[in-house]
């Protein structure tokens, strides 16, 4: 397991639609939506930070006593 301390904007562009129709606006960043943002992978919604404003802090590597 990797523990990751990123900082981050406040928002995040978050866009759903396909070919057709497109709609699209920043909404704020909260636990759930980062979750969203890295585990989703579908073609209709996506999630989208600017890549210029990510500054990763530091990570390290943590035993996972979850197992």
């Amino acid at each position: 397991m990797k523990k990751i301390c990123l900082l981050l904007p406040d928002k995040i562009f978050y866009s759903v639609g396909g070919a057709r129709s497109h709609q699209g606006e920043k909404i704020d960043v909260t636990a759930e939506i980062l979750i969203d943002a890295l585990c989703t992978n579908d073609y209709h919604e996506s999630y989208r930070f600017n890549r210029k404003e990510i500054t990763v802090l530091s990570i390290e590597t943590i035993d996972d006593k979850r197992s």
